[in-house]
């Protein structure tokens, strides 16, 4: 049976029903809007396409042993393989620590100073490893101690501080906040980029991006210094795709009510094809995502945007038919 006709049938008689993209953050701007009476920065859930968001227990404050407030988290992300999550902070009361992070409480524990201010975290799913981005330079972190060790610098100059992801290929994705540009590694593990977006606003202050490698199709939560919001965007590995999602609240104060410090999400998949995860693609993985579609899971939305539909089942299938590295 062709793949076409596995897929066909399994689309017959599904419909869809629409729920929310969810993402956890970190809020920078907790303290200053009163969301958090010491000073914490919040860990925030966050809907991507609606800027619908929340804490994730209580007021969601980032306190070591649930006590202590941190603050100036700049980097979020997971160890995809254990699903761990860590953080890192560049600025505020406590620059230069890297954390190992309760998703669900916002409870801290402090692993160890990272010897650099890095602006974000991201996981890279081919080599399996932590990394973050200071000074135009990326680096190799490790989940023990924080301990960093320098990959290279970029070959850009800017200033390629406060974004980092990488996709499916392991090719690095980072953001320039002089220049305003999100540029792509033109080869896997190498610094060497290349212009993948020029985003057109002044995208200051802290922000967040983060690349589901599963579909690689980017994620970037900002602050417009020009018009002092904070625009959400999406965008795929091809130029020109960096589109608007969606735009969080104003505060009472002016300011918007969230300022991501970073975003992530947590994959377990590295070929997306492979459902099943047994490195076998066959008929199992296309039930394997029937069952995950069903289940309105982040892994069913093939198309992540919130919207689980036929279209899904055709994003799969091209996935399918494109195979897995």
């Amino acid at each position: 049976m062709s793949r076409l006709l596995i897929a066909t049938g399994l689309v017959l008689g599904l419909a869809g029903a629409a729920s929310a993209q969810k993402f956890l953050a970190t809020n920078n701007l907790a303290a200053t809007n009163g969301f958090t009476a010491d000073g914490a920065d919040q860990l925030i859930t966050m809907d991507f396409a609606t800027a619908a968001w929340g804490p994730v227990s209580g007021d969601g404050g980032i306190r070591v042993g649930g006590v202590t407030p941190v603050n100036g988290i700049s980097g979020l992300d997971f160890d995809h393989t254990t699903g761990k999550l860590y953080g890192c902070t560049a600025f505020g009361s406590v620059p230069g620590n890297f954390y190992e992070i309760n998703p669900a409480t916002g409870v801290a524990t402090l692993l160890g100073p990272t010897g650099v201010l890095m602006n974000d975290l991201s996981w890279d799913p081919v080599s399996k490893t932590m990394y973050g981005t200071a000074g135009g330079a990326l680096y190799k972190v490790s989940l023990v101690n924080g301990a960093t060790s320098l990959v290279g610098a970029y070959s850009v100059a800017g200033f390629l501080e406060v974004g980092l992801g990488f996709d499916s290929a392991g090719h690095v994705i980072v953001h320039d906040l002089v220049f305003d540009t999100i540029y792509r590694g033109t080869a896997p593990g190498s610094t060497t980029l290349a212009v993948l977006h020029v985003i057109g606003y002044n995208s200051n202050f802290s922000q967040g991006t983060f690349v589901d490698w599963t579909t690689n199709i980017g994620y970037h939560a900002a602050i417009d210094g020009g018009a002092l919001s904070a625009p959400n965007y999406r965008f795929t590995m091809v130029p020109g795709s960096y589109v608007l999602a969606s735009t969080f609240a104003t505060h009472t104060n002016g300011l918007p009510v969230v300022e991501v410090g970073d975003l992530t999400m947590l994959l377990k998949k590295s070929c997306y094809a492979d459902c099943e995860g047994d490195g076998d693609l066959d008929v199992f993985d296309f039930l394997c995502f029937q069952s995950e579609w069903a289940a309105k899971t982040a892994y069913g939305d093939c198309e992540n945007d919130g919207d689980w539909d036929v279209f899904d089942f055709l994003c799969f299938q091209s996935a399918y038919a494109n195979g897995c590295p």
